[in-house]
């Protein structure tokens, strides 16, 4: 019985994570994830 309340809890985390991923892409609508050669990581030895 303590494996599956441990199993069960560990699908509700990520149950709840991929929520909270499908929540944040919606607010975050215009972010189109890192590409390199961006300038976000402010190294000089980016290719673009």
């Amino acid at each position: 019985m303590n494996h599956f309340l441990a199993l069960l809890g560990l699908a509700g985390l990520c149950g709840m994570w991929a929520m909270f991923q499908w929540w944040l892409r919606k607010k975050q609508a215009d972010y189109q994830g890192y590409k390199a050669g961006c300038g976000a990581c402010q190294n000089d030895n980016c290719q673009q």
